[in-house]
């Protein structure tokens, strides 16, 4: 199994990581650290990495669910070395453009009911 790709999602405390195999229709699974016994290999991994809470597994995806106090640049690497993915440790300010680890908010700008503006915000920039 491999990732795809890692998204946020509403919840600034749980990330979607995509991956390129689907459980069969109508099966999922929610792992934490009480069932760890009857999770594969690589949940068990995930849910080794601090601040990792539980993982729920459903379709082609996987809801990982962290500590709020633990930061999502720490976990996600983690969870990459967990399906096997070497990761070169970097610094915030080293991040591709297709890095992800939280929450953007939107705004749409108008003028007379026109949208003139797109404005993306982080915690950190704008």
């Amino acid at each position: 199994m491999k990732i795809i790709s890692i998204e946020p999602t509403p919840s600034p405390n749980t990330m979607k990581v995509n991956v390129d195999q689907e459980l069969p229709a109508g099966k999922r699974n929610n792992y934490t650290k009480e069932n760890i016994d009857e999770a594969p290999t690589y949940i068990r991994s995930i849910l080794a990495i601090e601040g990792v809470k539980g993982v729920f597994h459903v379709m082609d995806f996987l809801a990982v669910e962290r500590n709020g106090r633990f930061k999502w640049e720490e976990i996600l690497p983690n969870v990459r070395k967990a399906f096997g993915e070497e990761v070169e440790q970097t610094n915030q300010n080293e991040l591709s453009p297709t890095d992800s680890f939280g929450e953007v908010q939107a705004q749409v700008l108008t003028f007379k009911n026109i949208p003139v503006q797109l404005k993306l915000m982080t915690d950190s920039e704008e």
